[in-house]
């Protein structure tokens, strides 16, 4: 839900635009991964007893994961920018939605 946050906050700015949503979806998965690696590093070093360094945790837990979520990053940034005007929503009235009763449809 954190990193779910982080996207929509970033990306619900009036006139958002392809780069918005690229750095919006980065944004989220760093965040992923931030809080990913640190929890293998804490187990790792505390629970299985290993001798392990950050740059050993970005090697096992970040960098083979990395390319394909960025590319997967990249093509929810697309088909937000794609269906955000199909859907008629904008940034401001995502931030107006009533939050105990969502998303409502909103008529350009």
């Amino acid at each position: 839900p954190a990193a779910a946050w982080i996207v929509g906050r970033i990306s619900s700015k009036e006139g958002a635009n392809a780069l918005r949503f690229v750095v919006a979806s980065c944004a989220g998965i760093a965040f992923i991964y931030f809080l990913g690696a640190s929890v293998l590093y804490l187990n790792l070093k505390f629970l299985a007893g290993k001798s392990i360094g950050v740059y050993q945790v970005v090697k096992i837990g970040v960098l083979p994961f990395l390319l394909p979520d960025l590319l997967k990053g990249g093509v929810a940034a697309l088909f937000a920018l794609k269906t955000r005007p199909l859907l008629g929503i904008s940034g401001a009235e995502l931030r107006r939605a009533p939050l105990h009763g969502g998303l409502t449809r909103y008529k350009p």
